[in-house]
């Protein structure tokens, strides 16, 4: 499966759309009189907890299943209306999840409602308006918020055509 990088910093989807994002820079050795990597340290990820879900697009033939995947993946809480605003409110939320960071792997992003053209449309736009409330979301000094990084595969042949559809959907976002 080939993968779309589309999560936080979500100001960098559109480069991820036509390239691989980049690879990061490999382990070097720790200066003299500093700590591993790895280690405990006083920074404030040392200690961070990441929540990740797997959704699956070929469970998604219609919105109920959608909910569902996003429902049992997340442990939405049981207040969730089963509508495309009320899924946006609480993937811009998060609170009820004890973690750090969450990171949302959907596979199959590809068949996740394709039957239903508007449907798909809603979903990758609830997916692009979390990941751009977790980018552009201000932290006062001292306060780490969480992070939400959104991860999505389908197979190579079909890549162009999700790029496209988060493409568009993006850019109907930025319009006034």
């Amino acid at each position: 499966m080939a993968g779309l990088h589309t999560g936080t910093p979500l100001r960098s989807v559109v480069p991820y759309l036509t390239s691989p994002p980049p690879t990061p820079p490999s382990p070097r050795a720790p200066a003299p009189g500093r700590q591993p990597s790895g280690s405990q340290t006083s920074s404030p990820d040392a200690h961070a907890r990441t929540y990740a879900a797997r959704l699956d697009g070929g469970e998604m033939h219609d919105t109920d299943a959608v909910f569902q995947q996003f429902y049992d993946g997340l442990r939405l809480p049981d207040y969730l209306g089963w509508n495309w605003d009320a899924l946006s409110g609480c993937l811009r939320n998060l609170k009820w999840l004890s973690a750090d960071h969450h990171v949302l792997i959907f596979k199959a992003a590809d068949e996740a409602l394709s039957g239903n053209a508007s449907g798909r449309r809603l979903l990758f736009k609830t997916l692009l308006r979390a990941g751009r409330h977790w980018s552009f979301t201000q932290r006062p000094a001292g306060v780490e918020l969480s992070r939400l990084a959104i991860v999505m595969a389908c197979d190579a042949e079909s890549v162009p055509l999700v790029q496209g559809q988060l493409r568009s959907c993006w850019e109907e976002m930025a319009l006034p």
